[in-house]
């Protein structure tokens, strides 16, 4: 009885979560980011037969009202979010490390995504790289179409509309890096508010170890080093145009990884501080308005490969101690 009602419990649950972010202007966008929380939850909670009844039913259910609306594209992003709850349990429940948790989930994902690629180019006639050019192309056209009925700026509109050859066609560079981090922000995101759930619900979760101390591999600098000549050697040089292509993606998932190092160093000086929850917030929240911070927060992760900021906190800690 009570596995049956965990089944209905958990199906609600996932469908109404995913159909909310969905549905719900602007709060949407946030709320589809953790939609992989509930089957990780109910995965977690009654196995892997239970989980997998859970995700399926859900799908089917939220399949209903999207395929009346004609949204069915939005069921193809549920069974992506349904298959990062399920992979993330899985990976917990094998006491993984952070990076392979992460990591796995993410080329998961990806690969079925290059699969998606290559069949829709299959039956499309189209090369992928068109594909994915003429889908930034509508979507940076959707947001035109939202931004005017918002009542900004006919100027600006056509601004816009004017630069929309070179806009679309600089997306489509960074696509491939876009798309990854886009993914592995999700997947970390589930990881830390999943280990949280489990935690809070008594359930087995994982021990990751301090996260605040968390460093990238030493040798990644040797990849952002040659990402960036690859780039600047394009750029002055008459070298293949995919060198440079390839070098820009590179380097902009390099910094990311810096950046969370960034963020990791953020997290270490405010425990070691004492810092209220209401001033961490306000700081995660000033750093979304005002983006040029999270440069400023992944050059940090990147000198402390030299620095070691740590460091500096933990001997300042001695000398209070004292």
């Amino acid at each position: 009885m009570l596995f049956f009602k965990n089944i209905v419990t958990g199906t609600a649950v996932s469908a109404l979560f995913f159909l909310a972010a969905s549905f719900i202007p602007f709060i949407g966008s946030v709320v589809i980011v953790f939609t992989p929380l509930p089957i990780l939850y109910y995965y977690s909670k009654i196995g892997r037969g239970g989980g997998g009844l859970v995700f399926f039913l859900s799908a089917i259910l939220v399949s209903l009202p999207l395929g009346f609306m004609h949204t069915e594209w939005h069921l193809l992003i549920y069974v992506t979010m349904g298959l990062i709850g399920i992979v993330l349990a899985e990976m917990f429940h094998g006491g993984r490390s952070v990076e392979t948790t992460v990591i796995f989930p993410v080329a998961v994902i990806l690969t079925l995504f290059f699969a998606f690629l290559g069949y829709q180019s299959h039956i499309s006639g189209q090369m992928p790289w068109s594909l994915v050019e003429n889908n930034i192309s509508g979507v940076i056209q959707e947001n035109i179409r939202f931004y005017e009925s918002q009542g900004l700026s006919p100027e600006v509109i056509s601004l816009i509309k004017s630069d929309l050859p070179r806009i679309t066609n600089f997306f489509t560079m960074i696509f491939p890096a876009l798309f990854l981090i886009t993914i592995s922000i999700t997947v970390i995101m589930n990881v830390i508010s999943g280990k949280a759930l489990l935690q809070l619900r008594q359930l087995t979760y994982p021990d990751f170890g301090d996260l605040a101390c968390w460093k990238a591999p030493e040798k990644l600098v040797w990849l952002l080093i040659l990402s960036g000549m690859g780039l600047l050697g394009s750029i002055m040089t008459s070298a293949p145009s995919w060198v440079g292509l390839a070098g820009l993606n590179v380097l902009i998932i390099c910094m990311f990884v810096y950046l969370l190092q960034g963020f990791s160093i953020v997290a270490y000086v405010f425990r070691k501080r004492n810092i209220p929850w209401f001033f961490r917030y306000a700081f995660y929240m000033l750093i979304f308005m005002m983006q040029y911070l999270v440069l400023v927060i992944a050059m940090v992760g990147l000198f402390d490969l030299w620095i070691d900021f740590r460091k500096y906190v933990r001997i300042k800690d001695k000398t209070i101690d004292i």
